[in-house]
């Protein structure tokens, strides 16, 4: 539910905070890795506000992904509150890839676990070979990490070093039944 790609929320600290803490870190010989949602926003985004407002007289009109039935924005899995970006658009390629690079210039940070990557690849495959090659210029041992099958060597030829989910239905938690254990001893007590 980003609003705001070049900010942090307020409850987890400044950026003066975190840049001390990405500094520590790295003097403790540990990397940072920043949660990244790329696909969808807030609906509350500024942009998302502008298009509902302004309709096709906004800049940011096309910003979002827009069904081609009824011109309303698509959304991730139905939540209405979350629209999709548009990922033909250039600019928002270029915003996007720019919000990324901007944590890695300014705070030092060493990769991003990116939340659906998958979605983005199905509206727009070709994104994530250039958004790789534009984040690994700037530090080449950035870990990037796709929210997507690890079973399909698409991510790992065309753009993440990465993946972690390994379900049949992309989207859902991964870990979802990942400590559920059949109980399969019984001991008896004494």
């Amino acid at each position: 539910s980003v609003s705001d790609y070049f900010n942090l929320r307020k409850d987890y600290g400044t950026k003066t905070d975190f840049k001390k803490m990405v500094k520590e870190a790295h003097a403790r010989g540990i990397r940072v890795l920043m949660d990244f949602v790329p696909n969808h926003s807030s609906a509350k985004h500024p942009y998302m506000q502008h298009q509902d407002k302004y309709g096709e007289a906004s800049p940011y009109y096309g910003f979002y992904d827009l069904d081609p039935e009824d011109g309303y924005p698509s959304y991730y899995f139905y939540w209405v509150y979350l629209p999709n970006h548009n990922f033909d658009n250039p600019e928002v390629k270029r915003y996007m890839t720019e919000a990324f690079a901007y944590w890695v210039r300014e705070f030092d940070v060493d990769g991003f676990r990116v939340d659906v990557a998958w979605g983005i690849r199905q509206r727009n495959p070709e994104y994530w070979p250039e958004w790789r090659r534009e984040l690994k210029r700037i530090k080449p041992d950035l870990l990037l990490l796709a929210e997507a099958s690890a079973r399909d060597d698409y991510y790992f030829t065309e753009g993440f070093d990465a993946a972690y989910d390994w379900t049949d239905q992309l989207g859902n938690w991964a870990w979802e039944n990942a400590f559920d254990v059949p109980n399969r001893i019984s001991l008896r007590l004494k």
